[in-house]
């Protein structure tokens, strides 16, 4: 064993997934703690720092070549030490030269200084925040000024940050190539319109959500209260010229604005690269949206929709099996479809007819997701067991498919099944399924008339309640 040369150590070392198991290895030698020592490039720490500055600084000295880095404080509370703050990042930032990435979660003690600490990181290229309280609009502007490497952008629920001073800075130097704005109150629709030509020309991911609990303010009122109805709210200009999104391939939204020439109708028509899109609750979105963007978006590849919702006062969003055929015509690369619903309300309007023509119209649909859809019956069930594409089936809170449906499922192509909240379905829905050794995995939770006996040997791998069986 001592003779193996390290190239051969260190592809084993690497081998190795889980931390435990690293540490493990790590304390056998000394060699296999120095391999280690130069090999392991990420970390996530949080909770188990006490102090934090004495961990990072002893963690950041150890390994010299780390470039991934996570500090996660959910489930904090007072009894188990201190955060780490604006210290704990200056010595990061003066000891990690190589660091790359960094991911700060919930960490309620990190304020602008820290953001300050971090531009020391030259080589930083992607940075997320989620949850950073002390943060304001200051702090970010210094990250994205400061750090020249930057590529990707996701900041979350920044509830200190009032001002988008930084937001125009990445419009303006057109760097970054992922960018997520969640749930952060100064940002609404109105508001990216300041990432300009630039910004908009270069972003290769966007991920946009606006936190609907506190009210519509959000959508309807730009930062310090500038009004933005929704027939003006996102006029995407840049004077005379119009914005475009050549490079943009993934795209999700959540409850954002939809209406003529503004918000998701303008976007849409400029994102002719588009494979991925995420439509999650979207303001006014209509059948007309889905069938512009059929037309612009051929190489669509994976589509998820949640019925969208209405302003008060504003009238009621139509999303029909028009919409949804248009994108099954239209883009012949789709793979992944996710359908839901708010408690079946969409089911007048979106009918089992609908679902099936879609299901019998993409070709290479792999993998197909429904959640709270009455519409979703066991004539839809029948056409995913006929198609010869389909491998991966979810449904969630399906009330009207019944064991006459998913007994099909044993002549299906289904290599993966998981079902939650059916009512209607039992064991002798799953019966058929035994010994047929096609299905891999079946997950069932929360459908009263199964039992754990009725599903063995139904698939190689069952779990039944969060259990596996």
């Amino acid at each position: 064993m001592d003779s193996l040369p390290e190239d051969i150590w260190a592809h084993i070392l690497q081998r190795l997934k889980t931390v435990k198991d690293r540490n493990t290895a790590a304390s056998v030698c000394r060699r296999w703690f120095y391999l280690d020592r130069v090999l392991r490039r990420e970390l996530s720490v949080g909770c188990g720092m006490d102090p934090p500055e004495a961990a990072i600084g002893a963690l950041t000295t150890r390994f010299t070549n780390l470039s991934k880095l996570e500090i996660c404080y959910f489930g904090w509370h007072s009894d188990m030490g201190k955060q780490a703050d604006d210290k704990t990042l200056k010595i990061l930032s003066q000891n990690c030269l190589q660091l790359t990435d960094l991911s700060l979660n919930f960490c309620g003690f990190i304020t602008d200084t820290g953001m300050g600490h971090l531009t020391l990181c030259r080589e930083l290229k992607s940075i997320r925040l989620n949850f950073l309280p002390c943060v304001s609009g200051r702090g970010l502007l210094s990250l994205v000024t400061g750090c020249k490497a930057l590529t990707r952008f996701h900041v979350e629920w920044l509830m200190g940050v009032r001002t988008v001073e930084w937001l125009e800075f990445i419009g303006r130097k057109g760097r970054i190539k992922s960018l997520a704005v969640k749930n952060c109150k100064c940002v609404g629709d109105y508001e990216l319109g300041r990432l300009g030509r630039r910004g908009w020309q270069n972003l290769r991911e966007f991920f946009f959500a606006i936190d609907l609990r506190h009210g519509s303010a959000g959508n309807i009122f730009g930062h310090n209260g500038r009004e933005a109805s929704l027939l003006n709210a996102w006029r995407m200009f840049d004077g005379s010229q119009e914005l475009c999104c050549p490079n943009l391939q993934v795209l999700h939204l959540v409850k954002t604005l939809s209406a003529s020439r503004t918000g998701l109708n303008w976007l849409l028509p400029q994102c002719s690269s588009l494979r991925e899109l995420h439509l999650d609750t979207c303001i006014g979105l209509e059948d007309e949206d889905l069938v512009l963007l059929a037309r612009q978006c051929p190489e669509l590849s994976s589509v998820y929709f949640r019925a969208p919702i209405h302003l008060p006062g504003a009238n009621p969003s139509r999303l029909t099996d028009v919409g949804l055929l248009a994108i099954a015509r239209s883009c012949p690369n789709i793979e992944s479809i996710e359908l839901a619903f708010h408690d079946s309300d969409l089911s007048p309007f979106i009918t089992s007819a609908g679902i099936t023509s879609m299901v019998e119209t993409c070709l290479k649909l792999r993998s197909l997701t429904i959640s709270a859809a009455d519409p979703f019956t066991d004539d839809v069930m029948i056409a995913v067991c006929k198609s010869g594409s389909i491998e991966s089936l979810e449904l969630d809170q399906c009330r009207e498919i019944t064991d006459a449906g998913l007994k099909m499922a044993r002549e299906s192509s289904l290599k993966e099944l998981k079902v939650r909240s059916c009512g209607r379905l039992s064991d002798t829905g799953f019966a058929p399924l035994k010994h047929s050794r096609k299905l891999k995995c079946l997950v069932v939770n929360s459908c009263p008339l199964v039992s754990r006996g009725g599903l063995i040997h139904a698939a190689q791998v069952v779990i039944y309640n969060g259990t596996l069986s």
